[in-house]
């Protein structure tokens, strides 16, 4: 039994010298953490102040664009607003066109019933005569090339949506 003592008295001591060895190593560990204390404490200082200073950045950032945000809206408002007038201004041109057509088809007819009249109360010469006949041909070709633009002003208005109805009937 006393070899059984003495060998566990071993195995023992062995474990021990074991974990001597081991808390001497974690000793220098812990000095060596402890040495790079100063040098952590350095880099978490930095690191605040980077975060610090980006914080600044981004504020800065966001006052700009908002700003910017603020001024874009007031110029999307104002090119809006000249849109509407100038939607306004297309139509009554438009409207003036019709009226300019519609006046340029009807003096040919006019000129064609007072015709008869002249010829009958005045004694025909040949430049009196050419000169309705040259009206004639010309009007119905301009009343011709103006009738699309109805059509089209009325598509424009459904494109455009409610205030080009609006102006178009005021």
């Amino acid at each position: 039994m006393n070899i059984i003592g003495t060998l566990m008295d071993v195995v023992v001591a062995l474990l021990l010298i074991g974990v001597l060895r081991q808390s001497i190593l974690m000793m220098k560990r812990l000095k060596a953490v402890e040495a790079s204390k100063g040098e952590m404490q350095d880099l978490i200082t930095a690191l605040n102040d980077s975060t610090a200073k980006a914080d600044a950045v981004l504020r800065g950032l966001m006052n700009a664009l908002s700003g910017a945000h603020r001024e874009a809206g007031r110029s999307i408002e104002a090119a809006n607003s000249m849109r509407d007038e100038l939607t306004v201004l297309t139509e009554i041109g438009e409207t003036i066109a019709d009226r300019i057509a519609k006046a340029a088809s009807a003096a040919p007819k006019k000129a064609a019933s007072a015709a008869p009249n002249k010829a009958t109360s005045a004694t025909p010469n040949k430049a009196a005569s050419a000169a309705p006949k040259k009206a004639t041909p010309a009007a119905p070709k301009k009343a011709a090339s103006a009738a699309p633009k109805p059509a089209n002003r009325r598509k424009r208005q459904a494109d455009a949506g409610t205030p080009a109805k609006e102006a178009a009937n005021a």
